[in-house]
């Protein structure tokens, strides 16, 4: 019975095949190419913004840092233990996903004149201010997920250390899908070895339509030792953390990879992709009006927009 219950939460939640399954669909859905070259060409000045109108708020209109600061207390491992954690990880990821994939396509079907600017701004409106309630909650949940695993394994090292291996004990903080930036590094060094138009769609899927014109990318040159290397190492490693989870009757295992998926994989994507932003690019047509803003040529007009919208944003939580 408590294998079977691993193995139902292992195949709802963590996914043994988490990129094809779960992370290139959510990259797909998440995209902005609907608002133009331009626009995606600038996005990546949106955190930078952000950050400079957060901090120039002034102290009692700040409410979203007060919220968020409410929340690192109230969702801290001192306040609750690791599965009202998850469950309210979940919930919140879940929501947020779901928000900014509605946005997504309502923004889309705007761009392609399929609903009116009435009907844009009702029905956005509604969507943001969902967006809004979540994102306290977000910023703060997130930065919590390394207190919560470490102060779970702290625990169970504690409980079990004695009946541990080394490899386990490694094992505990290693989620079973391969992390971010080495999947990356592997996915990349697989285009450099037979660069085709598949392999291309699927980095620019994974890591960022942009990606061939970042420095880093520029640097990157094939190895195919190395490669081959990482390779077997992540096979054995996934293995053991497989049968890991599957055999070992020790309470919260799956959780916490649950925790270590969203942290070193999930999270990574979005931010790769700049994909929760769809409330700012909504926010830039209202303020816009009609005209569409995937038909905007000037930039400068853009950068206005994309501050006069986080200020909009930032003002109303």
């Amino acid at each position: 019975m408590e294998n079977e219950k691993t193995s139902k939460m292992l195949l709802d939640t963590v996914h043994t095949e988490i990129y094809h399954s779960f992370i290139d669909p959510l990259c797909k859905s998440l995209n902005y190419e609907y608002l133009g070259p331009l626009i995606e060409e600038m996005v990546e000045e949106i955190p930078g913004i952000v950050s400079k109108e957060i901090e120039i708020l002034p102290r009692k209109k700040n409410n979203l840092l007060q919220k968020k600061r409410d929340d690192l207390i109230e969702l801290s491992s001192e306040k609750i233990d690791i599965k009202n954690y998850y469950q309210i990880l979940k919930k919140i990821y879940e929501g947020k996903i779901s928000n900014q994939q509605e946005m997504g396509v309502l923004g889309k079907i705007y761009q392609q004149k399929g609903i009116t600017f009435s009907f844009l701004c009702e029905r956005g409106g509604i969507l943001i201010k969902k967006g809004l309630d979540l994102e306290p909650t977000f910023f703060a949940i997130t930065e919590l997920a390394k207190q919560h695993v470490d102060k779970e394994t702290n625990t169970i090292i504690k409980k079990y250390g004695d009946y541990l291996s080394n490899d386990e004990v490694f094992l505990l903080n290693t989620p079973l899908a391969t992390d971010f930036f080495t999947k990356r590094f592997l996915d990349v060094q697989s285009f450099l070895e037979n660069p085709c138009e598949e392999s291309e769609k699927l980095l620019k899927t994974r890591y960022g339509r942009n990606l061939f014109n970042k420095k880093w990318f520029k640097q990157q040159k094939l190895d195919t030792l190395q490669k081959r290397d990482i390779e077997n190492k992540m096979k054995q490693n996934f293995c053991k953390k497989y049968y890991f989870l599957l055999e070992r009757k020790i309470p919260n295992l799956e959780i916490i990879d649950y925790i270590l998926t969203i942290d070193h994989i999930v999270d990574k994507h979005i931010q790769a992709n700049f994909s929760f932003m769809h409330d700012i690019f909504l926010q830039m047509q209202i303020l816009n009006g009609k005209e569409r803003i995937s038909e905007l040529e000037n930039k400068e007009k853009i950068k206005h927009l994309m501050v006069e919208s986080i200020k909009e944003l930032l003002k109303n939580y």
